[in-house]
């Protein structure tokens, strides 16, 4: 007796029901000595950068700065090479976006801090005895001149914007960036010294001391790269370096002081002002800083 098509298909449906066994259906869910497919090791979704951050770094900078001027400074000369290396902290901010493994980003980073130099220079004059006769009235004068003077330098803030171009593979991120830099440098300048006379009239003498300073903003541009891990969710470590060049600048300040003359035990004194300016060339700056990155819309 012939079968219809629809009574052929449901018996093989049912035989291949029956020929399930309770061994096969433990290969299906897994035997019990390797586990199941429950147990089988979870595998983290990979890291997403895309969004934006912001954190904080630990910073150390080499750097310098040739200071000059127009005039002579006993014991200084007309400039000063200042070395202004030092430790700054301070913020970074940022937002990327991943394509692949490709990242592109723009990051600002903000340092502040202290790297400071000074320079001392020093006069002496004497002392110097000379005898000085009107007629038969004969006298010994005594004199004596000292002058001390100093610059100093100071580098004490960096910013930088950079468009940042990076490579992502599991939790690292490495990357290349360039853009603008612009840094703040005060100078500081102090002068300082003292003229003594002795006759037989007693002693009369002048001194004088005075400070001034300045601070520019340099603007320059900046090259550097970089590393990234991700710790934990949203939440990464790096390494970031950072070459900076930097434009001169003339800076320009006032000196304010004080000058004093004597005549026995008779003092007189009287301030003063007197702009003055330098010139500021600062030299490369190396950066390399630690950063503590917390990031927002990436990794779910």
């Amino acid at each position: 007796m012939f079968r219809s098509k629809s009574q052929i298909a449901s018996a093989v449906i049912l035989a291949a029901t029956i020929n399930i066994t309770p061994a096969a259906a433990g290969d299906l869910w897994g035997a019990r000595d390797a586990g199941s497919i429950k147990d089988a090791p979870y595998v983290a979704p990979g890291v997403d950068w895309t969004g934006f951050y912001i954190g904080g770094q630990g910073s150390y900078q080499w750097s310098g700065a040739d200071v000059s001027w127009d005039y002579d400074l006993p014991g200084l000369g007309t400039g000063a090479s200042l070395t202004t290396d030092g430790w700054m902290g301070g913020v970074h901010a940022g937002v990327q976006k991943q394509f692949g493994r490709w990242v592109l980003g723009v990051d600002l980073m903000g340092n502040w801090g202290q790297g400071s130099d000074s320079e001392r220079g020093y006069w002496e004059a004497g002392p110097g005895i000379e005898q000085t006769c009107l007629g038969r009235f004969c006298y010994d004068s005594w004199w004596e001149a000292s002058e001390g003077d100093s610059m100093r330098a100071s580098l004490d803030r960096l910013f930088t914007v950079a468009g940042r171009l990076g490579y992502a593979w599991d939790n690292w991120l490495v990357y290349a960036k360039g853009g603008y830099a612009e840094a703040k440098i005060s100078t500081t300048a102090r002068l300082g010294g003292e003229v003594e006379v002795c006759y037989f009239l007693g002693c009369a003498g002048v001194d004088w001391d005075a400070k001034g300073s300045t601070d520019k903003n340099h603007q320059g541009w900046t090259l550097g790269a970089g590393f990234a891990y991700m710790i934990a969710r949203n939440v990464s470590l790096g390494l970031d370096y950072s070459y900076i060049n930097l434009g001169s600048e003339t800076h320009k300040g006032t000196l304010k002081g004080d000058v004093g003359a004597w005549r026995g035990d008779n003092y007189d004194s009287m301030s003063f002002k007197q702009p003055y300016h330098v010139r500021v060339n600062p030299d490369d700056i190396h950066m390399l800083s630690a950063r503590l990155t917390v990031h927002f819309n990436g990794t779910p």
